[in-house]
């Protein structure tokens, strides 16, 4: 029998331990779209608590808000088109993986 503990070393120890907390148990017992909507809601949250942004800020306007050009509030890079890549990279995980997840049944290939 496994434990908490046990289910949280089959994810990488460089993720949060928030993270860890919120998605290992789910991971491990192969619920992967329980895993990966609880993994995103905790670093949209995560975002919008950084970036001192109003609850609501929600979905792709979270990452907007926090990330864009006119409203830089997390920062990543001083190379505009570094942290263009990062907002990029933050809105589509957000619209593709976490919203999807919210509204409907979702089957992710591997």
């Amino acid at each position: 029998r496994s434990t908490a503990s046990d289910q949280q070393t089959l994810l990488p120890s460089y993720f949060h331990p928030d993270l860890q907390e919120r998605c290992a148990t789910s991971f491990a017992s192969g619920d992967y779209f329980t895993a990966i909507l609880n993994a995103f809601r905790y670093i949209k949250v995560r975002v919008r608590d950084l970036a001192q942004l109003s609850s609501t800020d929600v979905s792709v306007g979270v990452v907007n808000n926090a990330m864009g050009q006119k409203s830089t509030r997390i920062f990543f890079s001083k190379v505009i088109t570094e942290q263009e890549g990062y907002q990029a990279l933050f809105r589509g995980a957000v619209a593709t993986l976490k919203n999807p997840l919210s509204h409907k049944e979702v089957e992710h290939l591997d």
